[in-house]
């Protein structure tokens, strides 16, 4: 039996995510990082509304507060696996050790700061509720326009399914779907080929980062399989704005794997309530709502009271 650590995207953000970061040396350090290469007054801007009303900024929050609260657990426990909604990607690369949080957050700002610049305005995504993958694909194939595609860009769970295009498609769709259709507030058509640049432009950023030997495995975004190969990661990192995300599949995959127990790192607990509707049988569990102490004991009956992976040699941040 084992576990998984697992960093959600866009749609977990609020204002005071990181401030309630709760406070120990490992999470210090890693703000103390952030506001050394963003600088203090960006840092808590972040933190408000207005921090969280552009894209690159609410990606910057998810993925500081991310990896700042699970840095003082992964400096004794590692998991034996991590996984990534969309950004949380980035944030489960910072914890596997392939990149490190500096060039975490590098390559957070300018993903975030190309998707707006790509599509400023007039795109977004939408979930469709209460219906299956199947009658989504029918939907959107039903309203798609070769000069305006719709595109299936997330599955969450066989009945929560998430589109990407258009103000226009995403409006054709809502005609079809009724009320099963909920707007996110997110601005950007991501995880289609609306986002292909992005790709091309993260591709030639981590290019240039070498690769390392990672602490656990990681789970790709752009197809539900497990790595321990640096590279594999960094080029999943690169691929996943503008492909098909497959949360479903993934958490499939790491049920079949042995896994008994996930652990949501903050701000929220939206992908606790994926993994306890897609898999009762085991257990889910959000940072934010334990104890450090009440989580170790998880943890270790998780891991048959056998130890860990080993923690990190030496600090990411």
């Amino acid at each position: 039996m084992s576990w998984a650590l697992l960093f959600p995207g866009q749609g977990s953000q609020r204002p005071g995510m990181i401030s309630t970061i709760a406070q120990n040396p490992a999470s210090i350090r890693v703000l103390d990082s952030a506001r050394s290469l963003i600088g203090g007054e960006n840092l808590d801007w972040l933190d408000t509304s207005g921090g969280l009303a552009t894209t690159s900024g609410t990606q910057l929050s998810l993925f500081i507060a991310g990896v700042a609260s699970v840095a003082s657990l992964t400096s004794s426990l590692m998991p034996n696996y991590v996984a990534g909604h969309s950004v949380g990607a980035l944030a489960a690369a910072v914890t596997c050790g392939a990149i490190s949080f500096e060039e975490g957050l590098d390559l957070v700002k300018v993903r975030g700061r190309v998707m707006e610049q790509l599509h400023p305005s007039g795109y977004g995504m939408a979930a469709v509720l209460r219906r299956t993958e199947r009658e989504v694909r029918h939907m959107v194939a039903a309203v798609n326009r070769a000069d305006d595609p719709l595109f299936v860009a997330i599955v969450n769970a066989d009945n929560q399914v998430v589109v990407a295009g258009s103000e226009a498609a995403l409006g054709r769709l809502a005609e079809v779907a009724g009320g099963s259709v909920t707007r996110l507030n997110i601005k950007t058509p991501s995880h289609c080929p609306h986002l292909t640049a992005v790709t091309d432009m993260l591709s030639t950023k981590l290019a240039t980062i070498p690769t390392r030997e990672l602490r656990c495995s990681y789970v790709l975004n752009s197809r539900p399989r497990t790595t321990i190969d640096a590279r594999a990661v960094l080029d999943d990192l690169a691929l996943s704005p503008s492909v098909e995300l497959r949360w479903l599949d993934m958490l499939t995959l790491l049920s079949e794997l042995g896994v008994e127990l996930f652990v949501e790192a903050q701000p929220g607990d939206v992908l606790t309530r994926i993994v306890r509707q897609v898999l009762p049988h085991t257990r889910a569990v959000a940072i934010k709502d334990v104890t450090p102490l009440e989580l170790e004991m998880l943890i270790e009956l998780a891991a048959d009271g056998r130890p860990s992976l080993r923690p990190p040699t030496e600090e990411y941040w």
